[in-house]
């Protein structure tokens, strides 16, 4: 996956720096008078010492303890810890390789004009981050548990270690598996939604650590934010990785039957212009992201359409979409769709009718259109649409969002009838996944 590429790119580049303070100090440490590190390189060539330890900053504190040392190795697999001899990356940056598993950490304060090269890709080191554990290794593993229940509590988690670090979002994790770290509690657990679960590495294949997703295809085709193991540690990762960690980052939120307005939700969605602080009917947009879209400044994963009903927190319907190299107009489309709640998508399928974000020639006061070949309003029959201010029949009301509650498409005139098979949307969604 790109996102996973990406997440394992910034591991390296970003170099997932940590400070573990001596235990001989006496005050927290900060670069570069700590101890700072990187994840998958370690310095070649050199004499050293090995000793066995438990931990990296076990490895850092034999390290410090010895006037000799200047930078260390750690592999992280076995616990191997060689003391490099009055050597680091300042002195011989061209020593420094990648090397899975390993953990390369110094003491040195760098000279000027030297730095990690291409480990750092940036003109200066990233600020370490700080923290009085000498057993914290490489990304940190909070030493408090939170409940997957309030992923918030762990977020905070992550920030009260340093600012600058974020609840690990999925390809951050697994890029660490893939630069050599393992540990054999970590997954993500599945929770309501379905969650994709992390895999900790086989003990015969190490090679073998792989993504594992939970729940059927529809339900669980894209992963919903990580969160910890039940109740367990969270991992931290830096934040300055992604601004967009792997998440659905909420673009527009519409209400329906909007009596107050005289625009319709397709009308606010594609005004270049739109200040939806001023809008009276409670719609939002985030102009940020949506501009970025538009001019294809930022990569646009996934689109989802969400329906909601009055007080439900689940969407009563859902739609995914792929959104690379669209803009905002153009995503609503049948040859984007990858889930849909009325056709199984994982095979070969067949559509016939109209799917349309600006509707349709019989229909053009209906947008977000999914329909049959419908041409009147007793042969009125489809999944969904968004109506306008003027939806053409009798029995919807201007701006109502209505959707099949049946896999097969309805007559919209059942609306005024009981047994539920139209269902009527409180308000509408478009989220985006950026990567």
């Amino acid at each position: 996956m790109d996102s996973e590429r990406a997440g394992l790119s910034c591991v390296l580049a970003l170099a997932l720096l940590i400070v573990v303070v001596s235990p001989a100090a006496g005050e927290a440490a900060s670069c570069p008078h700590g101890w700072c590190g990187v994840v998958g390189v370690a310095l070649v060539g050199f004499n050293h010492t090995v000793r066995q330890t438990k931990t990296q900053g076990l490895c850092h504190g034999a390290c410090t303890a010895e006037p000799w040392c200047r930078s260390a190795n750690y592999e992280m697999g076995t616990g191997r810890c060689q003391l490099v001899l009055n050597a680091s990356h300042h002195t011989a940056p061209d020593r420094l390789v990648q090397k899975r598993g390993w953990f390369y950490s110094y003491i040195d304060a760098e000279p000027t004009g030297i730095s990690l090269g291409r480990f750092a890709d940036q003109k200066q080191e990233p600020a370490c981050v700080e923290n009085n554990d000498a057993d914290i290794t490489t990304f940190i593993r909070t030493r408090d548990r939170y409940p997957s229940a309030n992923i918030s509590l762990a977020r905070e988690g992550c920030t009260k270690y340093h600012p600058a670090l974020q609840l690990c979002t999925l390809p951050q994790l697994k890029a660490a598996y893939d630069a050599g770290f393992a540990d054999g509690v970590w997954s993500l657990y599945d929770t309501e939604g379905w969650d994709a679960k992390l895999s900790t590495c086989s003990i015969w294949y190490p090679d073998e650590c792989y993504v594992l997703v939970e729940g059927s295809a529809t339900d669980s085709y894209i992963p919903y934010t990580p969160r910890p193991f039940e109740v367990s540690h969270a991992y931290c990762c830096s934040s300055n990785c992604f601004q967009h960690p792997l998440q659905w980052q909420l673009v527009f939120k519409g209400p329906g039957d909007q009596r107050m307005s005289t625009r319709s939700l397709y009308e606010l969605w594609t005004d270049p212009l739109l200040d939806s602080r001023e809008e009276p009917q409670g719609a939002f947009r985030d102009n940020t992201i949506y501009d970025a879209w538009n001019n294809r400044e930022i990569p646009i994963k996934f689109v989802k359409l969400s329906l909601f009903t009055s007080g439900d927190t689940k969407p009563a319907k859902q739609l995914i979409f792929t959104g690379e190299l669209s803009t905002v107009t153009d995503w609503f489309n049948k040859d984007r769709i990858l889930s849909c709640p009325w056709w199984d998508t994982s095979h070969s399928w067949t559509f016939t009718g109209v799917m349309s974000m600006n509707g349709s020639e019989q229909w053009p006061k209906r947008q977000f259109l999914i329909s049959s070949d419908s041409i009147n309003c007793t042969s009125d029959m489809g999944w969904m649409f968004v109506a306008g201010s003027t939806p053409a029949c009798p029995w919807i009301a201007p701006h109502a969002i209505l959707y099949s509650t049946t896999p097969a498409p309805v007559l919209w005139s059942e609306i005024t009838e009981s047994g539920g098979r139209v269902g009527v949307a409180d308000h509408m969604t478009i989220h985006v996944i950026i990567g």
